[in-house]
């Protein structure tokens, strides 16, 4: 599910994912935010929110083990935390230099496609393809 708003005023988008899944949260096995990627300075920055050890440690073997992935600290100000106020664990990647890319890039006239690198992206799309195979044969063993 993509949501997007937590920009704007009242957060519409979060707030019509609550409407549409208030019941549903406890299907949620993982809640992943995808916010700054791709950003050509720094490395790519996972962190992890009220994760179980055992999910916390498979996110950090598929993480930890790719080149251009490094630990992030904890931020707070994304739709991730829609996921963990709700009970649900989270996973946010981003850049490692998200404070710049928040003071100096992101909704001003530098925000462009040049400030991508697309070899980021991809390498992120195949980290998650990774983990996502990883847990789903985690949570569902035996189905082929």
């Amino acid at each position: 599910m993509a949501l997007n708003g937590e920009d704007y005023y009242s957060a519409p988008g979060e707030q019509l994912y609550l409407t549409q899944n208030a019941d549903r949260f406890g299907s949620v096995a993982l809640g992943i935010n995808l916010d700054g990627l791709g950003y050509r300075r720094g490395r790519i920055a996972y962190s992890l929110y009220e994760c179980p050890p055992d999910l916390a440690a498979t996110v950090r073997d598929v993480f930890g083990a790719r080149e251009g992935f490094v630990e992030g600290e904890a931020w707070y100000q994304g739709d991730h935390m829609l996921f963990v106020l709700n009970g649900r664990p989270a996973l946010a990647l981003t850049s490692e230099l998200v404070a710049e890319l928040m003071a100096e890039i992101i909704h001003t006239p530098h925000d462009t496609v040049e400030v991508v690198d697309p070899v980021r992206l991809a390498q992120t799309a195949l980290a998650l393809r990774e983990l996502l195979l990883r847990l789903d044969a985690t949570l569902a063993p035996g189905r082929a």
